[in-house]
C-alpha cells in the first residue's frame, strides 16, 4: 500500500504542479460555460430584437382582402409589431417596392387580387378554375423578411381552413392542453443529452493526460527507472491508474460544472428545475461517474502501455473514443437496454446507468451490477498493465 501511495503522491504533484497540464485539465470546462452561456445570451437577444421589431408591410387592394383578414392584418399585435402600408396610398412603384424588399427596406409585399373576399366566397372547386389568389413577394435572406412571410402564410392557410369550418381543435385559447409538467421537462432534456456529455467529458479527460503518462516515461525512458525498484508491477499499475483518474476526475467536474451553470441561458425558453433531484441522486451519480473513470483509465493505460509512443497511443485511444461516442448517443436517439445482461457491458452500463439516475427511475440492481462489473474490469486492467510492465520486450 506504501508504494501505491508514493506513486499516486508523485503523479498528482506533476499534475497540479505543472501549468501545461493544469491548463488542458480545466480549460475546456471554462471554456464550455462562456461559450454556452454566451450562445444563450445570442439566443435571448435575437428573440429580444424581433419582439421589439416593427415589419414594414405593403398591402395592395386591402379593402378587397374582406373584413376578417382586413381585422387581422390592422390588428394591434405585442408579439408582432407591423406597420402596414396601403400601396394605393403611396407614390412608390411596384418595381420600387420590390426593389426596397431586395434592399432589406421592406419586409414583405401582399397582393390580393381585385374583389379576392367575392371571389372566395363564389369559388367552387369542381368547376376546375383557378382559385382566388395572394401574391407574397419576400427576400429569404433578410430574416425578417422571412419571419413575416411565414407570418403571413401562417395566418392567411388558418383564413383558409376556417372558410369551411366543420370543428375545433384546442379551441380555448387560455387552456394549457399541454399536460407535460416541469419535471417530465428537465427529465427529457437531461437525459438526452447529459449521459452522453459526461461520457465525453470523462474519457477525454482520461485520453487528456493518460498516454504521456506511460507511453510518454516510455519514450522518455523515465519509466524504467520506476520499474527498478523494489514495488511489484501491479502496485505500480494501480497507483498510476488511482492518480490519473483523480486528475481526470477533477476535468471531468470542471466540464461537468459549466455545463450545468450555463443550462439557465442555453435553455432560457425550456424550464429545467434541478429541484427534483435529492442527495440521494447526486450520490448515485457520483459513484457512477468515479467507477466509469476509473474503467477509462484503465482501459487508456493498458493501451498506452503497449503502444511504442504517445501518438500511437493517441491514435489507438481516438478510435476507442469514437465507440465510446457511440455508445453515448444511444440516450440522444432514446435507445435504452432494460436487460439486466446489458448492465455487464463495460462504459454501456455506466451511460444506462445514468440514464435511470436521470429519469428518477433508479434501479439498486443495474446500479449494483454496473459497479461490481467495473471494478472487476479496472481490476482485469490493472493485472494485463502488470503483466505488459513484466514484459521487456512491450516496453521496448
Amino acid at each position: 500500500m506504501h508504494n501505491i501511495w508514493t506513486i499516486i503522491k508523485k503523479e498528482l504533484k506533476r499534475f497540479f504542479t505543472d501549468y501545461r497540464i493544469l491548463i488542458s485539465l480545466f480549460l475546456p470546462g471554462v471554456l464550455i460555460f462562456f461559450i454556452y452561456s454566451f450562445m444563450g445570451n445570442i439566443i435571448n437577444n435575437s428573440v429580444t430584437t424581433s419582439n421589439d421589431y416593427i415589419y414594414e408591410i405593403y398591402v395592395k387592394n386591402l379593402n378587397d382582402a374582406g373584413p376578417e383578414l382586413k381585422s387581422c392584418l390592422t390588428l394591434e399585435n405585442e408579439q408582432f409589431k407591423i406597420k402596414l402600408v396601403e400601396f394605393e396610398k403611396q407614390t412608390n412603384t411596384f418595381e420600387q417596392v420590390k426593389n426596397d424588399i431586395k434592399a432589406e427596406k421592406v419586409d414583405l409585399f401582399v397582393i390580393f387580387e381585385k374583389n379576392f373576399y367575392e371571389n372566395v366566397q363564389n369559388y367552387l372547386p369542381e368547376t376546375g378554375k383557378n382559385a382566388p389568389n395572394i401574391e407574397i413577394y419576400y427576400n429569404s435572406i433578410n430574416n425578417a423578411s422571412q419571419d413575416a412571410y411565414l407570418y403571413f402564410v401562417n395566418l392567411f392557410n388558418e383564413f383558409e381552413s376556417a372558410i369551411a369550418n366543420k370543428f375545433d381543435i384546442n379551441r380555448e385559447l387560455d387552456m394549457d392542453y399541454d399536460l407535460a409538467t416541469e419535471e417530465q421537462t428537465t427529465i427529457m432534456v437531461l437525459t438526452s443529452v447529459l449521459p452522453f456529455l459526461l461520457i465525453v467529458f470523462l474519457f477525454t479527460a482520461s485520453m487528456a493526460i493518460t498516454p504521456d503518462t506511460i507511453a510518454g516515461e516510455k519514450e522518455r525512458g523515465t519509466i524504467a527507472t520506476l520499474l527498478v525498484t523494489p514495488m511489484k508491477r501491479s502496485e505500480l499499475a494501480l497507483g498510476k491508474i488511482i492518480a490519473i483518474s483523480i486528475a481526470a476526475l477533477s476535468s471531468s467536474f470542471v466540464s461537468f460544472l459549466g455545463i450545468i451553470l450555463s443550462l439557465p441561458k442555453l435553455m432560457s425558453t425550456i424550464n429545467v428545475d434541478l429541484s427534483i433531484y435529492g442527495f440521494d441522486t447526486y450520490l448515485a451519480l457520483f459513484g457512477v461517474i468515479v467507477i466509469t473513470e476509473l474503467l477509462f483509465v484503465a482501459i487508456i493505460s493498458l493501451i498506452s502501455s503497449i503502444a511504442r509512443s504517445v501518438k500511437e497511443a493517441s491514435g489507438f485511444c481516438s478510435a476507442v473514443m469514437i465507440l465510446v461516442m457511440l455508445l453515448g448517443m444511444t440516450t440522444m436517439l432514446g435507445v435504452s437496454n432494460s436487460s439486466v445482461l446489458s448492465y455487464f457491458i463495460p462504459a454501456y452500463n455506466s451511460i444506462q446507468c445514468l440514464n435511470e439516475i436521470l429519469s428518477l427511475s433508479f434501479n439498486p440492481l443495474h446500479f449494483l451490477i454496473t459497479i461490481i462489473a467495473n471494478i472487476i474490469y479496472v481490476l482485469l486492467g490493472v493485472l494485463l498493465i502488470a503483466k505488459v510492465f513484466n514484459s521487456e520486450k512491450m516496453l521496448n
